[in-house]
């Protein structure tokens, strides 16, 4: 991970060496919501790539795979639930409508990712 104009940057792999606390802190210094955006979109990459590894028959032993795979998958929840927290408040303070019954929740964010900068990649979160 490494500082790209006040953004992150990463790779989905298990050799980087970072892991989910690495994005924290990093959120920590960026806590805007641009910030939340990539935070949320490095999280999602992480948890796809990691549930692959989970999923690949070749492995023989995935206890690692799987503990990082809980961490990342706990943190994008978190992640998730602070910008449906951001949405809800402007629903009700008049801002926006947004559709908050969608139940995928890759598409209720949407609107939130899109005015961060991201666009739908066919479910990973692309910057534009």
């Amino acid at each position: 991970m490494y500082e790209i104009e006040n953004s992150l940057n990463m790779r989905a792999d298990m050799m980087d060496g970072f892991v989910a606390d690495d994005l924290r802190y990093w959120l920590s210094e960026f806590d805007t919501e641009a910030g939340l955006a990539i935070a949320l979109a490095q999280a999602d990459m992480k948890v796809g790539w990691l549930m692959h590894e989970l999923n690949d028959s070749d492995k023989r032993d995935v206890s690692g795979v799987r503990i990082a795979f809980d961490d990342w998958r706990e943190l994008y929840k978190e992640l998730h639930a602070r910008i449906i927290t951001i949405m809800k408040d402007e629903n009700e303070s008049g801002i926006s409508k947004h559709n908050l019954d969608e139940t995928r929740g890759h598409y209720i964010i949407m609107p939130f990712m899109e005015r961060n900068g991201y666009r739908d990649g066919s479910g990973w979160w692309i910057r534009k």
